[in-house]
């Protein structure tokens, strides 16, 4: 697979790198899934097991399954040489994020093979670099950015001319399949490849041991994820699916069709409970006027891929039916494909001032929608967990969100999650604290909002009605506040109310730590 390039390419995406990791730690604010992710992580480093599972989770039954266990893989190699940080497993991200400005670099050269093909490429990297949405998902400790990569990477495969049709097939089969032991939403990035396959096919452009052979590489590699979750739990589909149902993923087909459309209502209007929620309404806009333009303009290739991988977006989102707002992030090698080719037309209409004028105007303001949404977060993370340290040292036992992981040994924080399942054991809250030896209680103002509204945000913790007023009891009949802090960015994680008030923090340090077994 030969790969054109030249030094602007790489002078610029060293650039963009070296900026990013300037504000990766804080931008955008922590997540409760990425210590979720990097904590797992970090219990199978300590627990010296893939088998592992998240040590802040006793209560809340979980099941060892190895569907991701190449990105915990990852994130162990990460962890071992740089320690573990949000810095860390952010840093993943963002090296995935650079190398896929690289490989969309190389994929237009290949798709427009024009004289000034160099410089659409190049000008369509940086209006990328420059996107809300790709920003988001290169600083976010999620797998989105690996599953771009991956698609991007089998996208240049396919449309590759110097590759024999098996090579194609096999190579691209290679990625998807591994892309399973990154997150299960590669189901939905292999449909716009499939798709595409298909139809060069039945049109008669390929052959059709390539999509054989794409198909049985991809099934063998996930066979042996799935042959090895068994080999994890014997009861992996069972347990699986249990887990998937509350997400929607076993819901009916008609639901799953209904909640289609509100997905992307919610995506225009940045509606979002706890998921950092850019703005991506110019993306939306633009989309359908870009897929015209290229249509009118006859750039056949770029708009035929760039419609088979919205088609194929959809379909795979739609089966799977988790609408998770990161998701949409899927889309962006198919909305700059159709930018490549906007950027094209302006670079050769016959007044290129203009054109150039425009493309200016076009990257200006995403990259101001970009340091607006940088800029709204003020309260760093960085702060914010020097603040706790402050008064908990790293040793202690902890009940809190699992942010804290971040600033504690392993298995020393004890996550709020855990105590839905309080009732259901038929032990007090008070119990609970005391036969895990929980020193110090961290209680954002979130907990009492989430109580009195009830039960709208149970999705969060649980159900609170139970635990919530022994807490409230216990704090105040068995702990000393040791501090009381504002933090309207981590004092409330529901995204709508951030920064509406100056939310807190309280610190309650626990009395008498004796075993109620002694």
């Amino acid at each position: 697979m030969k790969i054109k390039s030249n030094k602007f390419i790489y002078l610029y995406l060293i650039i963009w790198f070296l900026t990013n990791t300037l504000f990766l730690t804080n931008y955008p604010f922590v997540h409760s899934d990425e210590p979720w992710l990097s904590g797992l992580s970090r219990s199978m480093i300590f627990n010296e097991s893939l088998q592992s599972t998240e040590d802040f989770f006793d209560l809340y039954e979980r099941h060892p399954h190895a569907i991701k266990i190449i990105f915990h893989i990852i994130q162990i190699i990460f962890i071992k040489i740089f320690g573990y940080s949000i810095f860390t497993v952010r840093l993943i991200s963002l090296i995935a994020g650079v190398l896929s400005l690289f490989l969309l670099y190389n994929l237009i050269i290949k798709i427009f093979d024009k004289d000034n093909s160099h410089i659409i490429a190049l000008l369509t990297v940086i209006w990328l670099s420059f996107d809300v949405l790709f920003l988001y998902i290169s600083h976010f400790a999620r797998q989105e950015v690996l599953l771009i990569l991956s698609t991007l990477f089998m996208l240049n495969v396919v449309v590759d001319k110097n590759l024999k049709p098996i090579h194609r097939g096999v190579l691209a089969g290679l990625i998807l399949g591994l892309s399973v032991g990154i997150h299960p939403n590669s189901f939905i990035i292999a449909w716009p490849v499939g798709l595409y396959l298909l139809f060069k096919i039945l049109k008669g452009d390929r052959n059709i041991y390539e999509g054989i052979w794409f198909l049985v590489t991809a099934g063998l590699i996930t066979g042996i994820f799935i042959i090895l979750s068994f080999h994890f739990n014997p009861n992996f589909i069972n347990d699986y699916s249990a887990y998937g149902e509350p997400l929607g993923v076993l819901d009916s087909t008609d639901i799953k069709l209904l909640k289609l459309p509100n997905f992307y209502f919610k995506l225009f209007n940045s509606v979002s409970g706890t998921y950092h929620n850019p703005n991506i309404k110019m993306q939306m806009i633009l989309f359908p006027i870009f897929l015209s333009i290229g249509i009118i303009k006859k750039r056949f290739k770029p708009v035929f891929i760039s419609i088979i991988g919205f088609i194929g977006f959809n379909i795979g989102l739609f089966i799977i039916g988790k609408y998770s707002q990161p998701s949409i992030s899927l889309l962006l090698p198919y909305y700059y494909l159709l930018a490549a080719v906007v950027i094209e037309v302006l670079l050769n209409i016959k007044n290129r001032k203009i054109g150039g004028v425009v493309i200016s105007i076009l990257l200006s303001f995403s990259l101001y929608l970009s340091i607006n949404d940088i800029i709204k977060e003020k309260e760093s993370f960085s702060d914010y967990t020097s603040n706790i340290s402050s008064y908990i040292p790293s040793d202690s036992r902890v009940l809190s969100n699992i942010n804290h992981d971040y600033i504690l040994f392993n298995g020393q924080n004890y996550s709020w999650r855990n105590l839905h399942y309080l009732k259901r054991e038929e032990y007090s809250f008070e119990n609970y604290i005391r036969e895990r030896n929980i020193e110090y209680i961290i209680v954002p103002n979130e907990l009492a909002y989430i109580y009195t509204n009830r039960p709208y945000w149970n999705v969060i913790y649980g159900n609170l009605s139970y635990w919530y007023p022994q807490l409230l009891n216990f704090t105040e009949e068995s702990c000393e506040l040791v501090a009381e802090f504002d933090s309207p960015g981590y004092g409330m994680r529901i995204v709508a109310l951030r920064y509406s008030k100056p939310w807190s923090v309280k610190i309650f340090k626990v009395g008498h730590i004796e075993s109620i077994n002694e």
